[in-house]
């Protein structure tokens, strides 16, 4: 082995510990609770071992999500400007694709939310409201923003 290709392999062997040591000094193991917050932790039976996050691109929208209050956007909303919105605005167009996904209109209550209306699972996400494993410790999240949607959306 030569003197040049043995302090290359040195160097780089030398640099990968550094790495590695600084690495592993700044983070703990993903998902470990910190030190001396132990009892905070939930027990192993409910801790949860996966999580779904379901990160909608776009924003949301009550024909294809989890987040349907039925009271928004009524045909005989008082305000004539969400008067026929939200889930009202096709109403022949969501009939007929709730028909042709074998989906009833059923309510699927989930639970109020800030303003203190109720709120529903969709009606594509019937599948998921038969999970009820799911649904009994599902959180639904929802942010805004003041941006324009594709100032927001596209990076």
């Amino acid at each position: 082995m030569s003197r040049r290709t043995f302090v290359s392999l040195l160097g780089a062997a030398g640099a990968a510990a550094v790495l590695r040591t600084t690495r592993t000094a700044r983070a703990d193991t993903f998902g470990a609770f910190p030190d001396g917050k132990q009892a905070a932790q939930l027990p192993d039976g409910v801790r949860a071992k996966r999580v779904l996050e379901v990160f909608l691109y776009g924003g949301l929208s009550p024909w294809e999500t989890l987040y349907f209050v039925r009271d928004y956007g009524k045909p005989d909303d008082p305000d004539p400007q969400l008067a026929n919105t939200q889930y009202y605005a096709l109403p022949n167009g969501t009939a007929a694709a709730m028909t042709s996904c074998g989906v009833a209109d059923a309510a699927r209550v989930f639970g109020p939310d800030e303003l203190g209306a109720t709120v529903e699972l969709g009606p594509y996400a019937a599948r998921l409201w038969d999970r009820q494993d799911l649904v009994s410790r599902m959180r639904l999240v929802v942010q805004r923003h003041d941006l324009e949607p594709h100032e927001a959306a596209v990076p």
